[in-house]
């Protein structure tokens, strides 16, 4: 802290308008080295507005060397980097109002507390001197009559009358400079008593403008703290419930205007069929009978024709006797004949034609011949006598 030699001070905190106005704010900043480095004073500043010259006022040369950041902890906050080769520059911006939060509040307690604290050390000192002065005026009073312990001594050979003359003229001398001394002194006591008391009345009228400012800065704390929550309920009444509700979200205004940019306008729904327009189910969840008209394209359905249709059998290849195509043979042949290219039927190949291997695959004539080369007749036996001829 400040104390003892000056006090805190405090930049003035900005309520927000009611009309919705901004304020627009300068700042002086010193650099050093070139550099300055901090938190501008005042919060929820608009980042677009901000500016900065080496005069004020927006004069002297622009200074675009900067940086504007945001603190996480405290997003209302603007924290700056400025570099320039100058003394001092000065920002400017917009901002609705500040926010009053709780290291606002430490601050102002902390200030209080030095504060009171000066006071008591002020006073405990002003006390002793006090006290002091009182001793040193009651000394100096009782010693007063004779405050030099001035004595007369005989000089030389006298006569008793003129011996008592001078000592009656030297005893008068020694009374008015005793009495001017100690008027004197009196003086200078009672003017550096009178000093203290003035400042022991100066340090009591401090100690009260301390309260009393101590009290307007309660009561414009809790003032700011009263608008800021404004009746807001319970569970919504301070930074951090807000904070909470908000989902931690330093762009949430952002975030919330870009999901109504996505949101559907109720202009797009409709209960008419309506080219490029989406269409509103009914309290049942179902179309509405208006929107759907039958055409030579679109027809409904009537009641007998959807009991027909469902009383149609399924047609299972190869399943049971009344399928369309019956047993196993016939799902194969028609499976297959989905397919490009694919076989009808089942043929032997060369090599189990001439071997007789397979008892269910079909012969063309190339393979009965192959075959029949394959297995000639023995010697002496025709097909003719095979066949009985």
């Amino acid at each position: 802290m400040a104390y003892p030699n000056q006090i805190d001070q405090f930049d003035a905190k900005l309520n927000k308008k009611t009309d919705g106005s901004v304020y627009v704010i300068e700042e002086q900043l010193p650099l050093t080295a070139g550099k300055y480095e901090g938190l501008l004073a005042h919060d929820n500043i608009t980042n677009t507005t901000i500016r900065v010259y080496t005069g004020s006022k927006l004069t002297g040369q622009e200074v675009i060397n900067y940086i504007i950041s945001v603190p996480s902890e405290t997003p209302w906050r603007r924290h700056i980097k400025v570099f320039a080769d100058v003394a001092k520059v000065y920002v400017t911006y917009e901002t609705p109002g500040d926010t009053v939060e709780a290291d606002d509040v430490n601050v102002l307690q902390q200030s209080m507390t030095a504060t009171q604290t000066e006071v008591e050390r002020y006073k405990v000192t002003n006390d002793l001197a006090i006290h002091g002065l009182d001793t040193r005026l009651t000394t100096h009073t009782n010693n007063k009559t004779n405050p030099h312990n001035v004595t007369v001594t005989q000089i030389g050979a006298e006569t008793p009358a003129g011996a008592q003359a001078k000592a009656d003229v030297a005893k008068n001398v020694a009374i008015a400079t005793a009495a001017s001394d100690a008027t004197t002194k009196t003086n200078a006591v009672q003017g550096n008593l009178n000093t203290h008391t003035a400042n022991v009345t100066d340090a009591h009228d401090t100690a009260n403008r301390l309260q009393a400012l101590r009290t307007a800065l309660t009561n414009y704390i809790d003032q700011s703290i009263a608008a800021i929550v404004s009746g807001a309920p319970e569970m919504l009444d301070t930074l951090y419930e807000l904070s909470n509700a908000l989902g931690n979200d330093p762009n949430f205004s952002a975030t919330i205007t870009n999901l109504i940019g996505q949101k559907l306008a109720a202009s797009e729904v409709v209960t008419v069929a309506t080219a490029n327009k989406v269409l509103r189910l009914d309290a049942n969840g179902k179309f509405l009978a208006t929107v759907i008209t039958q055409s030579a394209d679109y027809r409904f359905v009537t009641d007998t024709e959807k009991t027909a249709w469902t009383g149609k059998s399924s047609l299972a290849l190869g399943e049971t006797s009344a399928t369309a195509y019956r047993g196993d043979r016939g799902k194969i042949a028609y499976d297959h004949s989905q397919t490009v290219h694919a076989p009808v039927m089942d043929i032997a190949t060369q090599a189990e034609a001439e071997t007789g291997t397979s008892n269910v695959k079909y012969m063309t004539p190339l393979r009965v011949k192959q075959a029949i080369a394959a297995n000639p007749l023995p010697a002496g036996l025709t097909w003719n006598q095979i066949k009985g001829v």
